[in-house]
């Protein structure tokens, strides 16, 4: 399979290297699978103001293709070099306080 290297910034997500087949998967389920999951939800979001819903879209996308991307060989061999790294990244991902934030006038807590 044709490797391909990852620049630095998206190491985390797609490893040092990478398979051309194996990036194209990660970010074709990113995409769809977020437009399909707006589409089902639209009538929840669709009087959100546009920065929610940018934010709500950027954030289904990085969630998507992470979920995906950690089912690849070249995410998983990135973590097992450094295991402080993958520990550094799950912590620093803090989509449910910015969800929270962001569409605060939308949950409703008793």
């Amino acid at each position: 399979m044709k490797t391909v290297r990852v620049p630095k910034f998206l190491h985390e997500l797609f490893g040092k290297k990478s398979t051309f087949v194996e990036v194209s998967l990660t970010l074709t389920f990113a995409l769809l699978s977020t437009l399909l999951i707006l589409i089902g939800t639209y009538a929840e979001w669709r009087g959100f103001q546009v920065y929610q819903i940018i934010i709500l879209f950027i954030l289904a996308i990085d969630i998507n293709g992470g979920v995906i991307a950690n089912f690849t060989f070249s995410t998983n061999n990135q973590y097992k070099q450094s295991a402080k790294a993958r520990i550094i990244f799950i912590a620093i991902h803090v989509q449910p306080l910015i969800l929270a934030i962001v569409l605060q006038e939308y949950f409703y807590i008793q």
